[in-house]
């Protein structure tokens, strides 16, 4: 149940078991039913869940920091099933794959190399690329096998 919505000025934030909230928090009564819950961590709301767990569904009371939020989608994600077009991929490139053909971006001001096992042309440069292809700046290439 959820009993109470609370903004969070700017730069305020709330304590979590494992992280930091900012921007909301809310007040939330578990019916006991959940599968895990992380619990907020000192003030009004100490000992009531940030997060909750039941089955496949997740609700999440605060913004978790950055770090925290990316760990915890990247958990729910894996549980899903869901993986990754390209592993290892830099922070700032993003892989998407539509049909048979991979656009790999690089949303980085710095050139990157990133690895795109076999052997694919690029569509945009009509160039030969095996295992890696290498990203300007906000470089872009779209590959078919």
């Amino acid at each position: 149940t959820l009993h109470e919505w609370w903004p969070l000025d700017a730069g305020e934030s709330v304590a979590c078991e494992g992280f930091r909230g900012s921007l909301w928090s809310e007040e939330l009564e578990a019916d006991g039913s959940a599968d895990e819950t992380v619990p907020y961590r000192g003030g009004e709301l100490d000992g009531l869940p940030a997060v909750l767990r039941k089955g496949r569904a997740w609700y999440v009371s605060t913004l978790p920091e950055p770090e925290a939020l990316r760990d915890l989608l990247a958990r729910i994600a894996s549980a899903a099933g869901v993986r990754p077009v390209l592993d290892g991929l830099p922070e700032q490139v993003e892989a998407v794959r539509r049909g048979e053909v991979l656009f790999v971006l690089n949303h980085g001001r710095e050139p990157v190399t990133v690895e795109v096992p076999g052997t694919h042309r690029d569509l945009l440069t009509g160039t030969s690329v095996t295992d890696r292809v290498a990203l300007g700046r906000y470089g872009v290439a779209v590959l078919r096998p």
